[in-house]
Order: structure tokens, then sequence, then C-alpha cells
């Protein structure tokens, strides 16, 4: 279940990062408090890329900003928030996998910790039976002496 929580968690943070990064041009030029608590809170918890820790995140980041430089040279700045909106979604599409992923190996641990522990209380209860067994049968002993003797 919290895989599935996890999983709809960052996907709703996609449409949120398209429009973040589509106005995010018009946003620096916002005044008011509120615009300055949205680009915070925005920052903080679902700024595109701050969920991802893949390997590829800096050539990503690279790659942007070289885009972003030939946009600004060409004087297309207009095309900028499309890189952004791009890739945006591929950090949080990749956010979405790497959270599946480790949701996954935690489910595949945990199976394999119940499956241990499983083993171990059956191990435990033949050992509970073994001895009640010897015991059963050193008083079935005691009782046959007393009746001997």
């Amino acid at each position: 279940m919290l895989e599935v929580r996890g999983v709809f968690a960052l996907a709703c943070l996609l449409p949120a990062n398209i429009i973040m990064n589509a106005i995010t041009p018009g946003l620096k030029l916002a005044t008011g408090s509120f615009a300055f608590l949205v680009k915070q809170v925005y920052d903080k918890l679902a700024k595109s890329g701050t969920h991802y820790s893949g390997s590829e995140k800096t050539a990503i980041e690279i790659a942007k900003n070289a885009a972003i430089d030939a946009l600004k040279s060409s004087n297309k700045s207009e095309f900028i928030p499309a890189v952004n909106v791009f890739v945006g979604m591929y950090y949080d599409t990749m956010s979405i996998i790497e959270f599946q992923r480790n949701a996954q190996d935690t489910r595949n641990q945990t199976i394999e910790a119940q499956r241990q522990l499983r083993w171990q209380v059956s191990k435990l209860n033949r050992e509970i039976m073994l001895n009640e067994t010897r015991i059963n049968h050193i008083v079935e002993q005691a009782i046959f002496k007393m009746n001997v003797a």
C-alpha cells in the first residue's frame, strides 16, 4: 500500500512541476507574499529533481543548462520554459520509477524476513514438541519406577 501511495504522491507532482516550470519566468517577476510563499514551498518540497537521485542527474543538468544557454544566445528565451518542463517531467518520471523500485526492494526484503521468521518459528515449534516428548517419556519412566518399587 505504501508503494501505491508513494507512486501516486510523486505522480501528483508532475502537473505541479509542469505548471511551475512553465510559469517560473513570470513567477520571478511576481510580487507579493503569496508568490513568495508558493515559490519557497515549491523549491523545498516539489521542485523537479528534488526527489530523484539517479546517477545521470548531473548529465541531464549539464544538457539542460547548455540548451538554456543556447536558447538565450539565439534570442529564443521563450522556449526556456519548455526545456524546464521536459527536464522536470523526466526527473519526476524517474523519481516515480526509482521510488517504485525501492519499494519493490523493500517488499522483497520484508518477504524474505517473513520467510526466515516462519522457518525459525517452525524450528522452535519442532524443538518444543521434541522436548515435550522427552519430558513425557521421563515422566512415564518415573511413574513406572514408582509403581515397580
